[in-house]
């Protein structure tokens, strides 16, 4: 029997243990007989004292250049059986030299899982029940005694290590020894090659687990079973074993409703440390005790158990487990304060007194508990028999004493403000005076409360959207979207989206027409060879034709196949031949939907088939290891191919019909030949099975999918030859499906994960092998594996199906991160946008000025003095300032009336570089040009009369602030900062280490954000002139900076790496790169909506990025 510790004996061994590691650490040991004396309740209790001579073991050896481990046996015989116990187990595991002559001779499978009808001794596969942290539980059949049996194996793989292998023996030994009706029963235990096993009672009503919710409204037959599973769980501990992982999944319900204590994977019968680790953290987080997860498992006890009881009596009553936080460090923490609600709250049927029964066994603190499973059984059938119990509400003075060593913080906070309140009342009677600035000091360490909340929200915020660039990046979409969505605000929350939020998730998802919504996997999807039908098939057995426009449903076929794995399409699209479970081929006629014609094609099912010699033959693979050919016309066999060793998954016709491709579960591609009489298949090998195959429209390459992730790539023209020449393209998840699209060799691939990616693999030349795994474009586009793609002969049109029963037709999906605007033959020279419609006005280098509203694709084109202009800025009212270096003109053009309303000339330099800042209210403007003796103008719009000079120096950027006359501009390597009520300089910011090219206000004018050249992007804080961020971009110069419209981000171009980058305004952290774009960036602009932003890069184009919010 397990001895129940006393209430402080826990810290008092720990106090022990602690005494005994300094002693070591220092170099001076204390002899065992002196440490036990010195801790009298630990030399008591043999528990407890064995603990500390096993640690003086594991000491010595540590600190020692030998251990005295014989020594320590002889000097304490009556716990040398146990001691030697221990440490042959630890050794065993180690693989060290064993101390005694037990020995681990348990091993692990080094193959996969078991598949119904595979034998394991005496026992055959059924099926498969579920799978624990440890082992794979089987439904199996004994075949000597004909019984039904749950037979446990050890988990194969990285999981299966020595220390598991102890695990699972003690899991044995602790099932075995143990004979009560309400526990589950063990048969026979053994190994059988490389598995090792044992079997139990197969139990067939489900859990607790499972069944939780059908006690809510009936609390005593909750409370009836319980007394079952604590005097199970008391039985356990009468022969010494500990549960240690007591939750409702481990206690099983028979046909009679009969309960029954399952899993001791995690049972103690030795020291836990040898099977778990010291301190390591075992068991089922949300049902974990609290001791647990302060001390790890050295502190488990009967009382632990007793607390896992009581978790599982509160998961009955509630309906939910204690603690339902999805994260296990909030969980933990929370069980380590103690922080479970009052279950009569989740449950008002729950009285008082099961209420108190049920506290007591979830007390914090292990002294406060039952102090064994049957005191908890005996108090809960007092309940039960509407008897006094012995379980007792706290008093009000206890229960507060109690609560403040269980939150000491807590209790802190309550006493600081208590006092605080007391002051304050004091103050009020002292003088008004001094209570307004306490309670403003109050506020302000509220304020700074919030405030330091609020910027590690905006921490993490930052660092995911760092993270969400990189992993798009590398197409990974799948792990994108999980970040993103772990920022989509609760109703009433703080939004903490910015534009980047939206734009990455335009670019992990796209916009899909769906086809159907189905209960049912969808296997397979075709397009006609016209294109402008689609046909999808699956489970269901039907296959359903659609307008490839409307996606709208013309006809259905139910084809009594079974399961249709695959479809084809005859050349002239009257015909559409099915490939079912059944074995068959069916023909059907595509107008009527009646069946023509149906092969017995196969033995077993009929996996796809495909058109050959325009259309006067099938070919067709299934379940066996041969490729069959059909006349269509008689349904007569034509032939065979021979090669393969196992079922051939997919195939695929080159465009011409003279060749072949085959991919099959003996992971190998084959290519036959169709030209020569007897065509033998030219094999490559796979890693994995193959999944899909598919020719490229020109017949030049080849695509081979495998489950592995691997997509092979090959140039058709190098197959035959000893210098193949192929290109591996990486998923991270298993590659189902593959088509090329269009004239091109773009490929799209669909994976297990629900991912479709895009790729360009380049031909290479003879010889050469590449890998890539970095594909164009990528998005979330199922919830499941995509069984089936298919695209269009234009290449216009993808389509996809997957086992999550949606089939969904994508009509853009290259369409890359940017969109660029139809660029004329001079290409653009400048760009702005209009204050108060956000709409983008452009001109190229032809003098042609266009307004553009990129919401609704519209354009408006202008009559204005045709000329270079090398600058435009949008005013209020519809207005625009254009701006030529070369003819030193200035003008302002009315779009409402297009005519010009002034203009003037400026000073003649030789520099070709001019800027346009407007103020706020457009009643001003201010021109900078990259001169050494001109200064920066600032002129009044309405007559371009000359208001103020800013004297500077090669200024090439300038800007207004948006909340007054504060006027910033570049000078070299410095900003000055001037203003213009005044005439005067108001500060200057030094920093930069070259010269500054781009300057921008945020739009609240509290922050001004610079760049240019020497690789750094800074913000500076207006009001104090402060530096508060600097971000690097790698290389070279800085050609452009903006805000977001709201603010929290930065937007900057990198020329040399052709990105835009952004960061966060908040912290200042980078957030990585939002784009890449094919040219070096000049000018950014973000539109008055705040989801576009354009871009205009060195060679004329303009790209635009789009965030759509109301996706």
């Amino acid at each position: 029997m397990i001895d129940s510790p006393g209430g402080e004996l826990s810290d008092i061994l720990e106090s022990a243990c602690e005494l005994q590691y300094q002693a070591w650490a220092a170099g001076n040991p204390i002899p065992l007989a002196d440490l036990l004396a010195r801790f009298p309740d630990v030399a008591a209790d043999p528990e407890a004292a064995n603990d500390l001579l096993y640690g003086e073991v594991l000491l010595a050896r540590e600190f020692a250049s030998e251990c005295r481990f014989e020594d320590i046996c002889a000097a304490f015989p009556d716990h040398a059986p146990r001691l030697r116990r221990q440490v042959a187990l630890r050794d065993a595991l180690e693989g060290t030299e064993r101390t005694s002559e037990e020995t681990v001779t348990w091993s692990s499978p080094s193959g996969r899982g078991l598949n119904p009808q595979t034998r394991l001794g005496d026992f055959e596969i059924i099926r498969e029940i579920g799978r624990g942290g440890m082992g794979v539980v089987y439904h199996a059949l004994d075949l000597q005694l004909g019984r039904e049996v749950a037979l446990k194996v050890l988990k194969h793989g990285e999981l299966a290590d020595a220390r598991d292998v102890a695990r699972f023996q003690n899991e044995v030994i602790a099932a075995a020894a143990l004979d009560d009706p309400n526990i589950v029963a063990v048969y026979e235990t053994g190994q059988h090659g490389e598995w090792c096993y044992y079997a139990m009672q197969y139990v067939r009503g489900g859990s607790l687990a499972d069944a939780r919710n059908r006690f809510v409204s009936r609390p005593r037959d909750a409370t009836r079973l319980m007394v079952t599973v604590a005097r199970a769980v008391q039985h356990m501990h009468l022969q010494g074993i500990l549960h240690r992982d007591l939750k409702p999944s481990n206690v099983l319900l028979d046909e009679d409703n009969r309960p029954l204590v399952a899993d001791f994977g995690l049972a103690r019968i030795v020291y836990a440390d040898a099977v778990t680790g010291t301190g390591e953290l075992m068991g089922t987080v949300p049902f974990m005790a609290p001791e647990l997860v302060r001390g790890g498992t050295r502190r488990a006890s009967i009382l632990t158990d007793v607390y896992g009881l009581g978790t599982i009596l509160y998961t009955l009553l509630a309906g939910h487990w204690p603690y339902s936080s999805s994260d296990p460090v909030t969980t933990m923490r929370q069980i380590s304060a103690g922080a479970l609600p009052d279950v009569r709250r989740e449950n008002p049927s729950v009285d008082s007194d099961l209420s108190t029964i049920l506290g007591k066994a979830l007390a914090s603190a292990p002294a406060d508990r039952y102090q064994s499973a049957a005191d908890l059984a005996d108090d809960l059938e007092r309940y039960l028999e509407h008897r006094p119990i012995r379980a007792r509400r706290a008093g009000r003075v206890e229960a507060t004493w109690k609560w403040i060593r269980r939150k000491p913080t807590h209790a802190a906070v309550t006493v600081t403000i208590t006092l605080l309140l007391i002051s304050l009342l004091g103050v009020w009677l002292v003088g008004s005076i001094r209570e307004r600035r306490l309670n403003g000091e109050l506020a302000a360490r509220l304020r700074e409360v919030e405030e330091t909340s609020a910027y590690n929200r905006e921490l993490l915020y930052a660092s995911d959207m760092r993270l969400v660039s990189r992993v798009l990046a590398e197409a990974d979409s799948s792990q994108a979207l999980d970040l993103l969505n772990r920022h989509i605000p609760q109703a009433g929350a703080d939004d903490p989206r910015g534009i980047e939020w939206y734009f990455f998730r335009s670019q992990a998802v796209a916009p899909a027409v769906p086809l159907i919504e189905s209960s049912e996997p969808g296997y397979y999807v075709s397009f006609s060879p016209s294109g402008d039908r689609v046909c999808v098939t699956g489970a269901g057995g039907r296959v359903t034709i659609l307008d490839a426009e409307t996606a709208q449903t013309e006809r259905v076929i139910g084809t009594r196949q079974g399961e249709v794995n695959g479809l084809a399409w005859s050349p002239d699209g009257q015909l559409l031949a099915s490939a079912g479970d059944d074995g068959t081929i069916c023909l059907w006629d595509v107008a009527t939907g009646r069946r023509e014609r149906q092969i017995a094609a196969h033995d077993g099912e009929a996996y796809q088939v495909v058109f050959l010699r325009a259309g006067r033959q099938l070919v067709s693979c299934g379940k066996d290891p041969v490729v069959r050919l059909w006349n269509v016309a008689t349904g007569q066999p034509a032939g065979v191919l021979e090669g393969h060793t196992d079922d051939v998954e997919a195939l695929a016709v080159s465009p011409d019909g003279t060749a072949l491709a085959t991919v099959s579960s003996d992971r190998s591609l084959r290519f036959w030949d169709l030209t020569e009489p007897s065509p033998s298949g030219h094999r490559w090998p796979l890693a994995a099975k193959g999944s899909s195959v598919a020719f490229t429209h020109d017949g030049a390459m080849l695509a081979a999918a495998e489950l592995s992730g691997h997509v092979h790539v090959l140039q058709l023209a190098t197959l035959k030859s000893n210098l193949p020449s192929w290109t591996a393209l990486l998923h991270a998840d298993g590659v189902q499906s593959l088509a090329f699209i269009g004239e091109s060799c773009r490929l799209a691939t669909g994976d297990r994960s629900g991912t479709i990616r895009l790729w360009e693999p380049e031909p290479v030349p003879g010889g050469t092998t590449t890998e890539s795994d970095h594909a164009r474009r990528a998005w979330q586009a199922h919830d499941d594996r995509i069984y089936g793609l298919a695209v269009s002969n234009d290449g216009s049109r993808l389509a996809s199906t997957s086992r999550d029963g949606r089939s969904l037709l994508w009509h853009t999906p290259m369409q890359p991160r940017t969109r660029s605007l139809e660029t004329p033959g001079a290409g653009f020279t400048a760009i702005d946008s209009l204050p108060e419609t956000g709409e983008l006005v452009t001109v190229d280098g032809g003098g042609q000025v266009t307004l553009r509203n990129l919401r609704q694709n519209s354009t408006r084109v202008f009559a204005c003095p045709v000329e270079k202009w090398d600058a435009v800025a949008g005013l209020p009212d519809g207005r625009i300032a254009l701006a030529n270096a070369e003819s030193n003109r200035l003008l302002i053009w009315d779009l409402e009336t297009e005519r010009k309303l002034v203009e003037t000339t400026f000073a003649e330099t030789s520099t070709r570089d001019v800027e346009l800042a407007p103020s706020p209210d457009g009643r001003s403007i201010a021109l900078a040009r990259y001169s050494h003796d001109e200064p920066a103008l600032l002129l009044e719009t309405k007559s371009l009369d000359i208001i103020d000079e800013i004297p500077t120096s090669a200024a090439q950027a300038i800007a207004w602030s948006p909340r007054d006359n504060v006027v910033a501009v570049g000078s070299m390597n410095d900003i000055l900062i001037w203003d213009h009520a005044t005439g005067k300089l108001l500060r200057r910011l030094s920093g930069h280490p070259a010269t500054i090219h781009s300057l921008a206000f945020s739009p609240d004018g509290r922050f001004l954000a610079s760049g240019g050249d020497g690789r750094s992007v800074r913000l500076w804080d207006v009001e104090s002139g402060r530096q508060v961020m600097q971000g690097q971009v790698g290389r070279r110069l800085v050609t452009a900076v903006r805000f977001a419209s709201d603010a929290r981000t930065l937007i900057a171009a990198d020329a040399f790496h052709r990105s835009i980058r952004i960061w966060n305004v908040a912290t200042g952290q980078a957030m990585g790169i939002l784009t890449q774009i094919p040219g070096q960036p000049q000018q950014i602009r973000v539109l008055h909506d705040g989801q576009r932003v354009a871009i205009l890069t060195d060679d004329g184009q303009i790209h635009v990025l789009e965030a759509d919010r109301e996706r």
